[in-house]
């Protein structure tokens, strides 16, 4: 479901796989205007903000999960537009896993 949300907000496989991961970090994600407001809480999680597994990490480390997220998300893009790498999906996943 996160795929398909990630994919149709960036327009197509595509553009996907030419983003930056740091714009995919935050595609679908609310812009809040905060003129004379101090910063109390800023929100760059996007589409992956509701996921489960990031609404369940603690706060301390939930920005380290979405840009982990975001980066394995444009190496498999990329490996996708270009059919270059079958199963690399899972492979990141679990590395990613394993690893937070």
């Amino acid at each position: 479901m996160i795929a398909s949300k990630l994919i149709s907000t960036a327009g197509g496989i595509k553009e996907l796989s030419s983003m930056p991961a740091c714009n995919i970090q935050v595609m679908g994600g609310q812009r809040t205007a905060q003129i004379g407001l101090n910063m109390v809480e800023r929100n760059h999680t996007g589409i992956f903000g509701q996921m489960d597994v990031v609404r369940d990490t603690p706060p301390n480390y939930k920005m380290q999960l979405v840009r982990m997220m975001a980066s394995n998300t444009a190496k498999c893009a990329r490996a996708d537009f270009l059919k270059s790498q079958k199963g690399l999906g899972a492979r990141l996943r679990e590395n990613m896993l394993e690893r937070f």
